[in-house]
């Protein structure tokens, strides 16, 4: 009685030692081909607009960004500077909106506050400038305060008043928040940028 013996696959296992080389020849082209492209081919320049608020201290004769006032009293106002500098690779023409809310409101980069939910400081008087780009040599050594695509440190006047009061209901804390816009040509209007910073204060009255 012969046994019958099944035929090693042969086949198969140099097949099988085929694709095992194809795949490990193919990861280390795609290794190499990454590398090369980190190394030698430059990233593009991030855009993106900045916005920071300063205290301007006489005794240093310098804008400062500490010691901002924690409170908003009802007898005085307070000078809070903002800047703004464009690295957006192109002129952008930019509009900065002031505006009040309760300290529990959250905030978004993708809506900006509503009527409804906030108190807008200077309606009739914004602040609006024209800001050229800056280089790439003034992106990686940019200026502080001063140059054609810094909106120089630009006071700001908070105060409070009765309107303000009134939409605050009794509650005592709150947060005063700089929107940044820029003209949307396709529009015809300002259009929230998404760039955004606050103070939180508490409202004292005298």
């Amino acid at each position: 009685m012969t046994e019958n013996k099944k035929p090693k696959n042969i086949f198969h296992n140099l097949n099988l030692e085929k694709m095992v080389a194809f795949g490990l020849a193919v990861l280390v082209i795609s290794s190499v081909l990454i590398i090369v492209f980190v190394i030698f081919i430059p990233a593009s320049d991030e855009q993106f607009s900045e916005l920071s608020l300063y205290i301007y201290r006489e005794d240093l004769e310098t804008y400062v960004t500490y010691g901002y006032p924690a409170g908003l009293y009802t007898d005085r106002n307070a000078s809070i500077f903002f800047v703004v500098k464009n690295f957006e690779n192109k002129v952008v023409y930019y509009q900065l909106q002031v505006k009040l809310t309760l300290l529990s409101q959250n905030l978004s980069t993708f809506v900006p506050l509503s009527s409804s939910s906030s108190y807008q400081m200077y309606p009739n008087d914004t602040y609006e400038k024209i800001l050229p780009y800056a280089t790439k040599a003034e992106k990686e050594s940019p200026s502080q305060f001063s140059d054609h695509y810094i909106w120089e440190p630009t006071n700001t006047t908070l105060y409070l008043n009765e309107d303000i009061l009134l939409f605050l209901g009794g509650d005592r804390s709150i947060k005063i928040v700089f929107e940044l816009w820029k003209f949307n040509t396709d529009e015809d209007t300002f259009v929230y940028s998404g760039v955004f910073t606050f103070l939180e204060l508490f409202v004292i009255e005298v």
